[in-house]
C-alpha cells in the first residue's frame, strides 16, 4: 500500500515538474508557498528554496487583491477558480500580467490551494495589436468614401454597410441591413449582379473578383451609377459564405465620359460637315462637267443638219455617255452611304480573293508582287460576290499605286478572328460594334510611302484624295460596301512604313456554296406586250414626262398620276382597263409601298413595277406583304423599261 502511494506521488511530482505553467501549492491562512515547480522558478527568477520562503503576496503587484482571494477561500472550497488577469512581479522587479487557475481544498487538515499561473504578456500584446488593427480597419471602413459591404449568400441579404451608404444612397446602415439586392438595384441590373455572384461562389471566375457597373436606387428615388467590386469569402471547409465588396460612386466619371462622348460627337459632326462640304463641292464639280457635256452635245445634236444623221447620232451617244457617268457617280455615293445591299449568297472568300488577285497581277507596277497567306480551311461568308470583288479591287489597286516606284510585296492574308479580338481594334465606322461570333479578316499590307495622321483620318471621306481631282471614291466605297455587309475596316499607317488595311466580314453559319441562278438576258415578249394600258405614278414632272414618252414610244397607252392617292382613284374608276402599273418608290403622302398596298386592295392580281434610285436589294428590303413583279432602277433607259414590263406581265 505504501509502495503504491509512493509510486503515485512520484508520478504526480514528475507531472508537477514537467508542467509548462508555473504551479504553486499555497497555504490559505498564511499565504506561504508550500511547493513550486521548475517553471515557477524560471518565470519569477527565484530559486525553489527562495520561493518556499515567500508568500503569494510577495509575488503579487496587487497584494490587496491577493489577500481578498485568500480571505474568501472557504467560499471556493472544492471549486476551480479562474482569475483572468492579475499583475505579478518578478525577482528583478518586472511587473507582468498573469492568468491564474486555482483549486481550493483541505490538505492534512489545513485549507490550501494549488495555483497554475501563466504569463499572458504575449497574448495581451497580440490582443492589443489586434484591437489597434481592428480600430484602424473600423476607422478606415467608416471613413471610406466608398461603401464597404457584406452580402450573405445563403440569406441573399446584406449584413453590413459602411457609413458612406447614407451619404451616397441615403440609407442608414440599420435601414439597409438585411435588405435584398432588389432594394437597391433595378430588376435587369439585379439579375446581372446575382448571376455574377453565383459564378463567383461557384469558382467560375478565375480572379475571384467581379467588377460591375450598375445603377442603384437612391432613397429619394433617383438613380446613382456605382462600380461594384466584390470577392467571395469561404469558411474553413471551402464553402462560399458571403461576398465582401466595395461600391464606388462613379457619377462624376460617368458624367465625364458623357461629356467626352458629346465632345467627340461634336468633333465628329464638325468633321462630317467638313466632309460634306468637300463632297458637295466635288459632286457639283463632277455633275457640272457631266451635265455640261449632256447639254452641249444635245445642243449640237439640234444644230446637226438633217442630211447628217450620223453626226446627230454621235452627239446623242456622247450625251448618253455623260448621263451614264453621272448615274455611276450617284450609285457610288449610295454605295459609300451603305445603301446598296446586293444579293447575298454563300461565298468562298479565298477563291474570291484568288480570282481577283489573278486578274490584277498583270497591272502591278514593275517590281511589285502579291504575296499570299491563306489558311487551309475554307472560309465562307454570306455576301454579294460582285461587291466583295469590288472591295478587293479598290484596296489592291490602292496598294499597288502606293508602291509607286518601290519594288516589294503586297501581302494579302486571310484569317478568322473572334468578335472579342475584333472589338479591341480601332475600326471604321467609329460606332461599329461586332454582332457575330466570328469575323473573316482580309489583310492587305503594302510597303509604300505610308500616310501621316491627318491623311489617315480623312481617307474614308468621299472625294478626299492625295491624288488628282476625281480620284476620291475608291476607299469610301470600300467602307460603304463593307458596312452594308455588317462589317468594318481598320487601317494602320505611318510615313515610310507602308499601310495595312484590314476588312472584317461576318463568317457565315456554314453550308455549301451555291452559284446564283443565271437569268437569261433576253426574255421573249408575250403577245400582250404591245398596246398595254399602263398606270404611271411619278411625282417628279420631268421624270414623269420622260417615262410617259418612253411608254408611248413602246406602243402603250398611259394613264398618269402625280401621287399615290390619285393613282388609287384612277384604278378605282378604271380597274378592268389597266394592265400594269409603273410606280415610283419615294413620293410625298402615300409612298410606293403604301400605294402598292392600296392598289392591290382594289385588284390583287395587278402587275406592278417598282422604280427607285436605290439598288434593288435595298429598295425591296421593306417588310411588306405586297411585292412588285419587277424592279426598275433609276435612271433607266427605254430598253430597261421594256424588260421590266415584260417581266411584270409574265409574272
Amino acid at each position: 500500500m505504501t509502495e503504491g502511494l509512493e509510486e503515485k506521488e512520484d508520478l504526480y511530482r514528475c507531472l508537477f515538474e514537467l508542467e509548462s505553467d508555473s504551479i504553486f501549492l499555497i497555504d490559505n491562512e498564511s499565504g506561504r508557498i508550500l511547493e513550486a515547480n521548475a517553471a515557477a522558478s524560471a518565470l519569477y527568477g527565484y530559486s525553489r528554496e527562495e520561493l518556499l520562503g515567500l508568500t503569494n503576496r510577495d509575488l503579487s503587484a496587487e497584494p490587496e487583491e491577493t489577500r481578498q482571494v485568500t480571505r474568501e477561500s472557504p467560499v471556493f472550497q472544492d471549486r476551480v477558480v479562474v482569475i483572468p488577469l492579475r499583475r505579478h512581479r518578478k525577482k528583478d522587479g518586472t511587473v507582468f500580467p498573469v492568468e491564474i487557475t486555482g483549486r481550493f481544498f483541505i490538505r492534512k487538515g489545513r485549507p490550501v490551494h494549488i495555483a497554475a499561473i501563466r504569463d499572458i504578456s504575449a497574448r495581451l500584446q497580440a490582443e492589443e495589436e489586434r484591437r489597434k488593427l481592428e480600430e484602424r480597419y473600423r476607422l478606415l471602413v467608416q471613413n471610406s468614401s466608398d461603401i464597404i459591404w457584406s452580402y450573405n449568400l445563403a440569406q441573399g441579404r446584406f449584413t453590413f454597410g459602411s457609413q458612406s451608404l447614407e451619404r451616397i444612397l441615403g440609407y442608414t446602415e440599420e435601414e439597409a441591413r438585411y435588405k435584398k439586392l432588389s432594394w437597391f438595384l433595378l430588376p435587369e441590373t439585379k439579375a446581372r449582379v446575382t448571376e455574377s455572384f453565383k459564378k463567383l461562389a461557384a469558382g467560375e471566375i478565375k480572379e475571384n473578383r467581379v467588377l460591375i457597373e450598375a445603377e442603384h436606387r437612391h432613397k429619394d428615388g433617383s438613380l446613382v451609377w456605382m462600380e461594384i467590386s466584390g470577392t467571395v469569402v469561404r469558411d474553413e471547409s471551402g464553402k462560399p459564405v458571403s461576398v465582401m465588396g466595395v461600391s464606388r460612386d462613379i457619377r462624376a466619371r460617368k458624367q465625364a465620359e458623357e461629356d467626352r462622348r458629346r465632345l467627340e460627337q461634336r468633333l465628329l459632326q464638325a468633321r462630317k460637315a467638313e466632309s460634306l462640304g468637300r463632297m458637295a463641292g466635288a459632286i457639283a464639280h463632277h455633275f457640272n462637267n457631266l451635265i455640261g457635256a449632256v447639254m452641249g452635245n444635245l445642243e449640237l445634236a439640234r444644230m446637226a443638219p438633217p442630211e447628217r444623221p450620223d453626226k446627230l447620232r454621235a452627239r446623242i451617244d456622247e450625251a448618253l455617255k455623260a448621263a451614264g457617268r453621272a448615274a455611276e457617280i450617284s450609285m457610288l455615293m449610295l454605295t459609300y452611304l451603305g445603301r446598296t445591299e446586293g444579293r447575298r449568297t454563300p461565298l468562298d472568300l479565298m477563291n474570291c480573293c484568288a480570282e481577283t488577285i489573278a486578274q490584277l497581277t498583270s497591272s502591278l507596277p514593275e517590281g511589285v508582287h502579291f504575296k499570299l497567306d491563306f489558311p487551309r480551311d475554307k472560309i465562307v461568308i454570306s455576301a454579294d460576290g460582285t461587291q466583295i470583288r469590288q472591295i478587293l479591287t479598290h484596296l489592291l489597286v490602292n496598294a499597288g499605286e502606293a508602291m509607286a516606284g518601290r519594288p516589294g510585296n503586297i501581302t494579302v492574308s486571310i484569317a478568322v478572328m473572334p468578335a472579342g479580338e475584333v472589338s479591341s481594334i480601332r475600326v471604321y465606322p467609329a460606332d461599329w460594334q461586332p454582332r457575330h461570333e466570328q469575323y473573316a479578316c482580309i489583310s492587305i499590307m503594302d510597303a509604300g510611302a505610308g500616310m501621316d495622321t491627318d491623311t489617315l483620318e480623312n481617307i474614308f471621306d468621299p472625294f478626299f484624295s492625295t491624288k488628282f481631282t476625281g480620284r476620291g471614291l475608291g476607299i469610301p466605297v470600300v467602307l460603304g460596301l463593307v458596312g452594308s455587309h455588317g462589317g468594318a475596316v481598320a487601317v494602320e499607317s505611318a510615313p515610310g512604313k507602308g499601310t495595312l488595311f484590314r476588312v472584317f466580314l461576318p463568317v457565315a453559319g456554314g453550308g455549301m456554296i451555291h452559284a446564283p441562278a443565271v437569268v437569261p438576258a433576253d426574255i421573249p415578249a408575250p403577245d400582250a406586250e404591245a398596246g398595254l394600258t399602263v398606270l404611271l405614278v411619278e411625282d417628279e414632272k420631268m421624270v414623269r414626262e420622260m417615262a410617259l414618252s418612253m411608254l408611248e414610244e413602246l406602243g402603250h397607252q398611259v394613264l398618269s398620276a402625280t401621287n399615290g392617292r390619285s393613282a388609287v382613284e384612277i384604278l378605282r374608276s378604271q380597274t378592268e382597263y389597266i394592265d400594269c402599273v409603273l410606280l415610283d418608290l419615294t413620293m410625298p403622302g402615300l409612298d410606293g409601298w403604301e400605294t402598292l398596298a392600296a392598289l392591290r386592295s382594289l385588284r390583287s392580281d395587278l402587275p406592278v413595277i417598282l422604280a427607285s434610285g436605290y439598288d434593288e436589294a435595298h429598295a425591296l428590303a421593306h417588310a411588306s406583304k405586297e411585292r412588285p413583279q419587277a424592279f426598275l432602277q433609276k435612271p433607266y433607259r427605254i430598253g430597261d423599261l421594256r424588260q421590266a414590263i415584260r417581266k411584270a406581265i409574265m409574272n
